[in-house]
This record gives C-alpha cells, sequence and structure tokens, in this order.
C-alpha cells in the first residue's frame, strides 16, 4: 500500500488527491511541483546500408 507523506507536517494519506487537498487547505503558502516527465521522443529510424550487402 502506498502512503504519501506530507512534505510540511507528519500527516499521512492513502490518496495522493486527499494529500493534495490537505496541502492546498492546510499549507497555502506551499507549491507542489510534480516532477515533470521528459516527453517520448520516437526511436531513431534503422539506418539504410550505403552499398547493398552480398
Amino acid at each position: 500500500m502506498t502512503v504519501h507523506q506530507c512534505p510540511k507536517c507528519v500527516l499521512r494519506y492513502v490518496n495522493k488527491t486527499e494529500l493534495d487537498d490537505h496541502c492546498r487547505t492546510d499549507h497555502p503558502e506551499f507549491r507542489h511541483d510534480y516532477p515533470v516527465r521528459r516527453p517520448l521522443t520516437p526511436a531513431p529510424a534503422p539506418s539504410s546500408p550505403s552499398a547493398p550487402r552480398a
């Protein structure tokens, strides 16, 4: 089971939404920036050989 710890106090929550609500209500000065995920980049296309193989 995942437990979400408030970064500003000792309270813990089962649901992330409960933690978000708590932070907005009880710590309005605190802004939690979620980790930014890198955008998925397409895999490079396989390079075609310059000369045909024998």
